[in-house]
């Protein structure tokens, strides 16, 4: 190839390069992750101080079928660092003061990021939804580590998520 000073070829996945001038390489690679799932109410009813899996109805996008819509679970195909951003929110119920609504970010069933909310006042006769978030840069193996969104509460019963997709979902992000 005398007449190109790089050229390169794509062969069943693969890359391969002939050239001598390496600030004028393109480096063309796999999709990374990138995943936005929502919850329209599809989450079992959240019993009182029981730490309940969020499981998600709707992938909006999910580039390398990693997120198991159904049961929550994330599992990466490939090393790094993820950023995960959560939130979650409850319908409507008086909470008492001191009561809390928490999101969690579980990395192979141990928690690893949480948020919680505190009702700092009685809110009865007067119902409310809590809404929580949560955001963290995790370091997953893959093939290997598993990710889940757990919420808890102490409301004094059991609880339902908001059915709002806007206000329920999880973000997932490879960054390097």
């Amino acid at each position: 190839f005398p007449s190109h000073e790089n050229l390169w070829e794509i062969l069943d996945g693969g890359l391969t390069y002939f050239g001598v001038n390496p600030q004028n390489q393109v480096v063309i690679g796999a999709e990374t992750t990138k995943i936005r799932a929502t919850d329209a109410g599809s989450t079992p009813i959240i019993p009182n101080a029981t730490a309940t899996v969020m499981t998600f109805d709707v992938e909006q996008f999910d580039t390398l079928s990693e997120f198991a819509p159904g049961n929550g679970k994330f599992t990466p195909r490939q090393n790094g660092y993820y950023q995960i951003d959560a939130e979650a929110a409850t319908q409507g119920y008086a909470w008492v003061g001191g009561t809390r609504f928490e999101i969690r970010i579980q990395k192979n069933g141990v928690d690893y990021a949480s948020s919680i909310f505190t009702m700092a006042v009685n809110t009865s006769p007067n119902l409310i939804p809590m809404t929580a978030s949560v955001s963290s840069l995790v370091y997953l193996q893959g093939g290997v580590d598993e990710l889940q969104i757990v919420l808890v509460h102490n409301q004094g019963g059991p609880i339902n998520l908001s059915t709002s997709p806007l206000q329920n979902f999880i973000n997932i992000s490879l960054i390097s």
